[in-house]
């Protein structure tokens, strides 16, 4: 691994993507929906957003803000359920709340996630961490968020670190634990369109939009 790689990609690329996210409010949500359960992962739980992995390196974000649409004033969300979730590596299931602490509030508080080209770079080191958004079951409630993905350049080749098999930036296990609807690494690098010797991230982020639309 070449020392700062990841840290000087990041830092010196110029073609970030931001983007604001507006989540509408879900108004026929039905309470035998709200009753299913959260480990199935399927598309009740995942309504205001799917299961998915950044393909980017780095993702930052604010903590997401839920809004009365009525009025426009941001709330206190009224479905303790509804949110951001993560699956670990160990296929484990977390809603992520911050802490309830007079320090730490939405408004000073920034979240990371990391993303799948990051795991390419470290060979399998760091892991991009599948997430989905649940919508909540109360009408009327919207969620408010912004997000900014760190990326390589186009150009940057989609290499693993010296003496590491490329197979290895996603082992079987790993594959294994995904949620259902998340696509493996394998499935998109390593590929003829994104081969193991000759893959830049613009490849790699076409083989990655392609598996998800």
């Amino acid at each position: 691994y070449k020392k700062g790689r990841l840290h000087d990609m990041i830092k010196n690329n110029k073609a970030c993507k931001a983007r604001l996210l507006h989540y509408f409010p879900i108004e026929s949500k039905g309470s035998e929906k709200k009753k299913e359960s959260k480990t199935k992962g399927g598309d009740p739980f995942s309504d205001w957003c799917g299961w998915h992995n950044d393909h980017s390196s780095l993702t930052g974000l604010v903590v997401g803000q839920f809004v009365d649409t009525r009025t426009g004033k941001p709330i206190e969300c009224p479905d303790p359920e509804a949110g951001l979730y993560i699956r670990s590596r160990k296929g484990e299931l977390f809603q992520i709340k911050l802490p309830k602490s007079k320090e730490v509030h939405a408004n000073n508080t920034l979240l990371f996630q990391i993303g799948e080209s990051s795991q390419i770079h470290s060979g399998g080191l760091l892991q991009a961490t599948p997430h989905a958004v649940r919508g909540a079951s109360a009408p009327h409630v919207s969620r408010e968020s912004y997000a900014v993905f760190m990326q390589p350049p186009m150009d940057e080749k989609m290499d693993v670190p010296q003496g590491v098999k490329p197979e290895a930036a996603q082992s079987a296990q790993a594959a294994e634990q995904l949620p259902a609807r998340v696509p493996t690494l394998g499935s998109r690098y390593g590929t003829e369109n994104c081969p193991f010797t000759a893959c830049n991230y613009a490849a790699f982020t076409a083989e990655s939009l392609a598996a998800y639309h």
